[in-house]
């Protein structure tokens, strides 16, 4: 799939029946992105080829961490609204393994 379908694709609204709020592990360490996605692979898609997010093009991914679905849209915004704020809040190690909080990179002090 090239970039240039990607972008074409994207303007096209997906309707879906279910709604995915998904984690991924940067390339980075210590990075994580969290996003919200009515089709997940197109969204995979876009990430890898660096036509994604902005974070995700300087950081690159690696894998995908959590995967929830959602019948409803708000539901999902809300679940990924959780995760954002407890990123904000705290370093989510105790989210993703149950591990302790070795704090943020350098390159993003607190």
């Amino acid at each position: 799939m090239s970039i240039k379908s990607l972008r074409r694709k994207r303007r096209k609204r997906f309707r879906s029946e279910h709604f995915v709020v998904y984690l991924v592990t940067c390339k980075t360490p210590n990075h994580f992105y969290v996003g919200y996605s009515a089709a997940v692979k197109h969204r995979w898609n876009q990430h890898t080829l660096g036509v994604g997010a902005r974070f995700t093009r300087t950081h690159g991914v690696a894998r995908v961490q959590i995967v929830k679905r959602f019948a409803e849209r708000e539901a999902a915004l809300r679940e990924e609204q959780t995760y954002l704020e407890a990123f904000r809040a705290r370093y989510p190690r105790a989210i993703i393994k149950g591990g302790n909080d070795t704090g943020p990179c350098e390159c993003h002090p607190r």
